[in-house]
């Protein structure tokens, strides 16, 4: 990786990754994380989960393939604590336990901006503030899953998560351009594992730049991917987990992330600085080994040689047909993430019993990132034009 000269940095916004916790208590950054957030003007990451007390009587599951998940109502007072500015709530999981828990982690976010989620109108504003006289706004999206706002006349979801392809955001984005000094799209997409991004989300992300933007960072895939500079400005594919522990069956990369610095200079120069991160015994700290080196070069060297990265893409579409295949029984995931999974979709098979579940369905047909990948694999085995 080639080292990056910085002249004067006037404004550093630091884009951190996903983050859901169900306890804060035992959460601890090093003092290099530390020192990160105290360089920071803007420090955002991407608040995956409604931060709520999941048994007052409020809040309900919704139906929907994949887990439901929640976290502890003491993150927003932690994440002041720890200097954090805003927090994402476009993701995939921000309906996971309805409109009250939307609307309640929206409340109680009185110190940290959320923004990204809630009613239409709240959920397609940006985040915007003001940094050495200069306007910023960052604008969150996500993919569409469960929850996302995509039908404005449907009465029966009056709160969720910004859609990054509803066909007004192009008219959004054009707007927020004319009335501040610098904006950036912090998106929530692409395909889980996946260390490179689908070449759809790339020219999605591209055509940001192309509107105007000065920037686009993004989560959701629980891995890092590769950034690169189009037209001068960043594009960070996926920043990974900053914290989501969990207990079992975790992949080496679950623990591992990247912090984006998106750095400006006094004329308007913008370079993003990468820093590899993970998470360790209880501790949050700069991951300062040669495996994270060598690994940010490799899944770099792909993501921007154009004949690496397409055949990466289309043998990754191959490899995960037959997830494809067995999703509709595992959660609606792309990939069984156990043997009992597994095992248990072998048996149905053997007895017959398969049956479809229609969220799986529906999520599958409705998840961009799903859909293309699907479509790619179907394309490449029966050779479709």
């Amino acid at each position: 990786m080639s080292k990056i000269t910085y002249t004067y940095v006037n404004m550093q916004i630091n884009f951190f990754g996903d983050f859901v916790a169900s306890s804060v208590e035992n959460i601890s950054l090093s003092s290099d994380i530390k020192e990160i957030l105290s360089q920071g003007d803007v420090n955002i990451l991407n608040c995956e989960a409604v931060s709520i007390d999941v048994d007052n009587g409020r809040y309900k599951k919704i139906l929907k393939s994949g887990p439901n998940i929640y976290q502890s109502k003491d993150v927003p007072e932690w994440l002041h604590n720890e200097g954090f500015t805003a927090v994402s709530l476009a993701n995939n999981h921000i309906y996971d336990y309805g409109e009250n828990a939307i609307e309640d982690t929206i409340g109680s976010f009185t110190k940290v901006k959320s923004f990204g989620a809630g009613t239409w109108d709240e959920a397609y504003k940006p985040f915007v503030t003001t940094v050495c006289g200069k306007s910023i706004a960052i604008l969150a999206l996500t993919h569409c899953e469960f929850g996302t706002l995509i039908d404005k006349w449907d009465k029966r979801i009056q709160r969720g998560a910004a859609w990054i392809n509803h066909p007004c955001v192009d008219n959004i984005i054009q707007g927020i351009r004319e009335e501040v000094d610098y904006l950036f799209v912090f998106a929530h997409a692409g395909v889980e594992h996946l260390n490179q991004p689908l070449p759809e989300w790339r020219d999605r992300y591209r055509s940001f730049i192309d509107m105007g933007c000065d920037g686009v960072i993004a989560s959701h895939p629980h891995i890092i991917q590769g950034w690169e500079k189009y037209k001068g400005k960043p594009i960070v594919y996926s920043l990974g987990n900053f914290y989501f522990p969990l207990s079992k069956n975790v992949p080496w990369s679950w623990n591992k992330s990247i912090v984006a610095s998106v750095l400006i200079d006094v004329e308007g120069n913008i370079e993003v600085k990468i820093t590899p991160l993970m998470y360790s015994l209880g501790v949050i700290c700069v991951d300062k080994t040669d495996e994270a080196s060598l690994y940010l070069k490799k899944i770099n060297d792909t993501l921007l040689d154009e004949d690496k990265y397409i055949k990466f893409i289309d043998d990754a579409a191959l490899e995960r047909m037959e997830m494809f295949y067995t999703m509709f029984q595992n959660g609606g995931m792309a990939r069984c993430y156990t043997l009992k999974k597994i095992i248990r979709v072998i048996i149905s098979y053997i007895q017959g019993k398969i049956h479809y579940n229609p969220s799986w369905l529906y999520n599958n047909i409705q998840s961009e990132s799903h859909r293309w990948l699907f479509l790619r694999g179907l394309k490449n085995i029966y050779n479709l034009k």
